[in-house]
């Protein structure tokens, strides 16, 4: 099944249940005793995973000139970069970022506060949903000129925290062209996805502080701010 979000997947927490393991990075999550909240520096993986239709096609090096095949048509990963729809380099990716429950536990509503000086929008926040050491936030859903879409380019995070929550691991920073689209010269007849993955280990207690300025407080699962 595609990991691609909706509005409606984002309102049920428990279809993010089952997508922890038991293994690596300390096992399974111990439950809502253990406080996600803190500031995390992340590290990126240099390639891009291809999927169509759901299934991975090819996972390629950005800048490289790889070519991917689609249906009879040659589909130029970097022309993709290049024009903005997919954040490629692991340099042009967030290496700082918080994790806020701004409601607690209870709610489950987490946000994830962009902290990367280096970057352009420092302080950006993005709403999503936290269940038993899972969380997904939603990036929103886009119309880029000359992709023939039609608000139909969504961008999602994905993680898991570890047992006592000192890294994020598994985590995908997703991509996703709905069929129809056409981008880098290719007509979409299935969902285009492209992923990169990231593990972000815990620098510490949660501090906004260096972004307290542009920081304009707690949002919903929609980005929209929390009265």
């Amino acid at each position: 099944m595609t990991r691609t979000p909706t509005v409606l997947s984002l309102l049920v927490p428990a279809l993010l249940v089952g997508c922890l393991d038991t293994g690596g990075e300390g096992g399974i999550f111990k439950g809502d005793d253990v406080d996600v909240e803190g500031n995390f520096e992340v590290n990126h993986g240099a390639k891009l995973q291809i999927y169509y239709n759901d299934a991975l096609l090819e996972e390629v090096d950005p800048g490289t000139g790889a070519m991917v095949d689609i249906d009879g048509q040659t589909l130029d990963v970097d022309s993709l970069c290049g024009a903005g729809l997919v954040t490629c380099h692991p340099d042009a990716q967030w290496t700082k970022l918080a994790v806020e429950m701004p409601y607690g536990f209870d709610v489950g509503i987490l946000n994830i506060v962009h902290m990367d000086a280096a970057l352009p929008h420092v302080g950006t926040r993005l709403g999503g949903l936290y269940d038993e050491g899972t969380f997904e936030a939603f990036l929103g859903k886009h119309n880029i000129s000359d992709t023939g879409c039609d608000n139909a380019i969504t961008r999602s995070l994905y993680g898991e925290f570890n047992d006592d929550a000192s890294v994020i691991k598994n985590g995908v920073l997703m991509t996703a062209f709905d069929a129809g689209c056409s981008i880098g010269g290719v007509t979409l007849a299935q969902e285009l996805r492209i992923e990169s993955t990231f593990r972000a280990p815990r620098l510490g207690e949660l501090d906004l502080s260096d972004v307290e300025d542009e920081d304009e407080g707690p949002v919903d699962i929609e980005g929209d701010p929390i009265d």
